[in-house]
C-alpha cells in the first residue's frame, strides 16, 4: 500500500510540476491523507485526468536516438537534356521544391554522372545527342546502380510508339513538352515517394 501510494504521488506531482502549480500531499499511514492543493481554475479533475494520461503516454515515447531521423540530405533528381535554358529552368523549378538537382546536356554525360551523382530520379529528354534517350535508358537498366532508379521522359516527342517503346525500356512516366510545372513536380514527388 505504501508502494502504490508513493506512485500516486509522484505521478500527481509531476503533473502539478509540468504546469507551475503547487500540491503538498500530507499523509501518516493508516491515517487517511491531507492534500492541500494550490492550482489553476482551468485545472478541473477531468483536465488533470487527462494530463496524466498524456504524460502517461509521452513517458513510453522513445528516446530521440531510437527514432529513425527524417533524410538529412534533400532528394537528388540528374536532369538530362541538351537545351541548357530548358535544363537550367527544370533546376530552379526543383530548387525551390527543396530537391537537389544536376544537369547534363548529352546522353554520355548522364550516363556517367548517373553512377557519379547517385540521383534518385532522372528527368530525360529523348531527343539527345551523344547516346539518345532510349539507348541512356536501356543502359540504365542494365548497369546495378541505376537498375531501380526511376525515370521520367520530358520530351517534345509524343507519338504512341515511342510512350511504348519508353516504358518497355524501363522508363516509369513519360511527359511531353510544352509542360505545366505543377504537373512535372507532382510527378517528380510521386516517384520520390517511392524512396
Amino acid at each position: 500500500m505504501d508502494e502504490a501510494f508513493t506512485d500516486i504521488v509522484h505521478g500527481i506531482r509531476g503533473v502539478v510540476n509540468q504546469l507551475i502549480a503547487y500540491a503538498e500531499l500530507k499523509s501518516q499511514l493508516p491515517i487517511p491523507s491531507d492534500i492541500s492543493q494550490a492550482l489553476p481554475a482551468f485545472l478541473t479533475p477531468e483536465v488533470i485526468g487527462q494530463l496524466i494520461t498524456y504524460a502517461e503516454l509521452k513517458s513510453q515515447l522513445p528516446a530521440p536516438s531510437d527514432i529513425p531521423q527524417a533524410q538529412s540530405t534533400p532528394p537528388k533528381v540528374l536532369i538530362m537534356d541538351d537545351d541548357t535554358v530548358m535544363g537550367n529552368y527544370l533546376e530552379l523549378l526543383l530548387k525551390n521544391a527543396n530537391i537537389g538537382s544536376q544537369h547534363v546536356i548529352n546522353g554520355e554525360q548522364g550516363l556517367m554522372a548517373a553512377q557519379k551523382f547517385c540521383p534518385h530520379l532522372i528527368v530525360l529528354d529523348l531527343a539527345m545527342p551523344v547516346v539518345e534517350g532510349f539507348e541512356v535508358i536501356r543502359r540504365l537498366r542494365a548497369l546495378p546502380s541505376t537498375r531501380s532508379t526511376s525515370i521520367i521522359v520530358l520530351t517534345g516527342l509524343d507519338s504512341e510508339e515511342y510512350r511504348m517503346k519508353a516504358f518497355e525500356l524501363g522508363a516509369n512516366d513519360y511527359i511531353k513538352k510544352p509542360f505545366r510545372a505543377e504537373e512535372l513536380l507532382a510527378r517528380v514527388k510521386v516517384q520520390l515517394s517511392k524512396l
